[in-house]
């Protein structure tokens, strides 16, 4: 992952949508990650994930898959989760069974390293852009306050760890950004 992967995530699963033409509507109740996404990440579990990412770039563009952002109205929380859940296309199996491993075991790695990485965002917001987002009375301020706040409480539960072993692995993990391309 690039060095502003985290801040990128952050702001694709809190941000998508803000801009278009209509206001967003406001984002549903406040969710926890799947218990999975907030278990130990370690690093031979990011080194598995790396070697399997062209496998699974593989298997995505076979089926087509495209990233689903969020959608307007949708939690930040669900939207990364649905990212994650989106990857479980026709045939991912067959297709990761050669690698060696099986969507089950890629689901549990890609929700750790996802979270972490959102983590990673949340707590680079600074105090004085999350007091301006506070702030920011139009429809579109609220929501991305709110969105922000959901995100935060989420990622409370992520393992600081995790966020280490991201960071240690960034540049094995710059993979991740080109699913779906």
């Amino acid at each position: 992952m690039k060095p502003a992967t985290s801040l990128a995530l952050f702001a694709l699963l809190v941000g998508a949508g803000c801009g278009a033409r209509q206001s967003p509507q406001e984002p549903t109740e406040i969710t926890e990650f799947p218990a999975v996404a907030c278990s130990t990440l370690t690093d031979s579990e990011v080194a598995r994930l790396v070697e399997i990412l062209p496998t699974l770039r593989s298997a995505l563009q076979a089926a087509s898959w495209s990233p689903t952002l969020r959608k307007p109205g949708e939690n930040a929380v669900a939207a990364l989760s649905n990212l994650v859940e989106g990857m479980n296309v026709p045939g991912i199996d067959d297709s990761l069974r050669p690698a060696g491993s099986d969507w089950p075991s890629v689901r549990r790695m890609l929700y750790k390293v996802y979270a972490a990485s959102a983590a990673s965002g949340v707590w680079a917001i600074g105090p004085k852009l999350a007091e301006q987002w506070k702030q920011d009375t139009t429809r579109d301020g609220r929501w991305t306050y709110k969105s922000y706040v959901e995100m935060k409480g989420a990622c409370a539960a992520v393992p600081k760890w995790n966020v280490m072993v991201l960071n240690n692995h960034r540049a094995e993990l710059a993979g991740l950004d080109s699913l779906g391309q």
